[in-house]
């Protein structure tokens, strides 16, 4: 579904009813595959406003704003997102992009811990993570989670290629 001609299919096929929610998600989703997020934008916040309650609606939105640069709006759609629906999974990963895309590293892997919380030990937060205690300078807390992700993948070679390079990153090693 990620393929441009299959978004501009979909969105061909929805856009009969100007008024249907989901053609407009795919209108928005094609335009931002163009790299058109401000028009991505224009065609969702008119919907959002329509419907502020709607969760996919403002997910694809802030989706849309992040990519097109406004930050700030993004930032307080997500806030307002997570406040209605705090345990919503994919609320807190858009949050979680949006705080690794602006440096808020703390505040990120805060977003990470809530997640585990809900899904349990994951490959995908734990390497998240990773990435943020190596942008945090926290290099010893980053390999004992690389070192984890190699023992529970043992043939993914990408695995060790990131260990490595977290160890040629901390400079300070004794060995």
């Amino acid at each position: 579904t990620d393929s441009p001609e299959i978004q501009r299919d979909l969105a061909h096929i929805l856009a009969h009813d100007k008024d249907d929610v989901p053609a407009a998600l795919a209108r928005a989703r094609y335009l931002r595959l163009l790299d058109d997020a401000t028009g991505a934008v224009r065609e969702l916040e008119p919907w959002v406003k329509r419907a502020p309650e709607d969760v996919e609606l403002g997910l694809g939105l802030s989706v849309a704003l992040h990519e097109a640069g406004r930050f700030p709006e993004a930032t307080e759609l997500v806030e307002r997102l997570q406040r209605r629906e705090p345990q919503n999974s994919q609320v807190l990963w858009s949050q979680f992009r949006l705080r690794k895309a602006l440096k808020q590293n703390e505040q990120a892997l805060l977003t990470l811990a809530e997640l585990e919380k809900q899904m349990g030990p994951d490959v995908v937060i734990a390497d998240e993570r990773a990435t943020i205690l190596q942008r945090l300078t926290r290099y010893a807390e980053a390999e004992q989670i690389l070192e984890d992700l190699c023992r529970r993948e043992p043939a993914n070679a990408e695995r060790y290629y990131d260990l490595g390079v977290s160890q040629s990153l901390w400079s300070a090693r004794p060995d």
